[in-house]
């Protein structure tokens, strides 16, 4: 089995070494992390969900034009935004070092 295009015959030899470099960085970071008011104030953790995802809504709605607002149930796209929300509230609260 022969191909059609052509190989080259002569390879360039690199036998040139070269330094290593590496950068040695540090960050300090302190935060000073309060938890959210809300989630001392509901009882149950979908009540919270349900809760933040109208919260989230709210923020949305206030960023649109009337015309454009969403209305009527929650959907499950947006339950989903509020557990998110949660999750990463628990995360900042508890993961911080």
């Amino acid at each position: 089995m022969t191909s059609d295009i052509p190989f080259p015959t002569d390879v360039p030899n690199c036998q040139e070494e070269l330094k290593e470099e590496r950068k040695q960085t540090s960050c300090a970071i302190g935060l000073n992390v309060e938890e959210l008011p809300i989630i001392s104030r509901v009882s149950s953790f979908r009540k919270l969900q349900r809760v933040l995802a109208w919260c989230l809504r709210f923020i949305s709605n206030v960023k649109l034009t009337s015309t454009e607002r969403k209305f009527g149930a929650l959907t499950t796209k947006e339950l989903e935004k509020g557990l998110v929300c949660c999750i990463k509230q628990v995360q900042v609260n508890n993961l911080c070092l």
